[in-house]
């Protein structure tokens, strides 16, 4: 439906080259990391499979300050 497609940190636009971005699952493993202009994650991992559904956590690191947080990947049937 084009509702929540991806998960993006809500940045001003002049920081989008000031943003790193990590996706770890429950077992703290890194399944994204992104840097620079492209910041958001579809629930997919490194090598393009789609995620499970479940609980995530990220962190943001936006012009040296990092913010963590947990969200939730759900698919649609």
């Amino acid at each position: 439906d084009g509702f929540n497609d991806a998960f993006e940190p809500e940045t001003r636009d002049e920081l989008f080259d000031c943003i790193e971005l990590n996706i770890y699952n429950r077992w703290g493993e890194l399944l994204f990391h992104s840097s620079g202009y492209a910041h958001s994650w579809d629930g997919r991992n490194f090598v393009g499979e789609p995620a499970p559904e479940g609980t995530y956590f990220y962190t943001a690191e936006i012009n040296g300050s990092i913010f963590s947080g947990s969200l939730t990947l759900l698919r649609g049937k």
